[in-house]
Formats: structure tokens, C-alpha cells, sequence
């Protein structure tokens, strides 16, 4: 059994990987227009680090 499934396995990696996109950059690009302040940015690694820590709890309490 697990070699079938590591023939199914080997047969779709290509497939879900799908087409790789060339990026080639560019001199007519511009960046964006406003950039986020440090402030803002620590803010919202505060607010991402409390959420994440909040759902890892949750998670442990479950198991």
C-alpha cells in the first residue's frame, strides 16, 4: 500500500506544482505609495502575535 501511494504521490507533485512564473523586474515599475510606519508595522506584529498565540492555545486545550 504505501508504494501505491508514493507512485500517486510522485505522479501529482508535478501537476499541483503548477507552471513557474518568470518575474523579471522592471525600471518602469514604481514601489508602492505609502509606506507603513514602524509604529503601524509593530502594531500589527503585536496584534499578529497575540491572534497566533491565542489560536495555539486553543489548539492545545483541544488535544
Amino acid at each position: 500500500m504505501p508504494g501505491v501511494l508514493g507512485a500517486i504521490a510522485r505522479r501529482a507533485a508535478p501537476v499541483l506544482r503548477g507552471h513557474v512564473v518568470a518575474q523579471r523586474a522592471s525600471i518602469y515599475t514604481r514601489p508602492a505609495k505609502d509606506k507603513i510606519g514602524s509604529f503601524v508595522s509593530l502594531i500589527y506584529r503585536g496584534i499578529l502575535t497575540f491572534v497566533g498565540h491565542q489560536i495555539y492555545t486553543v489548539i492545545q486545550a483541544v488535544h
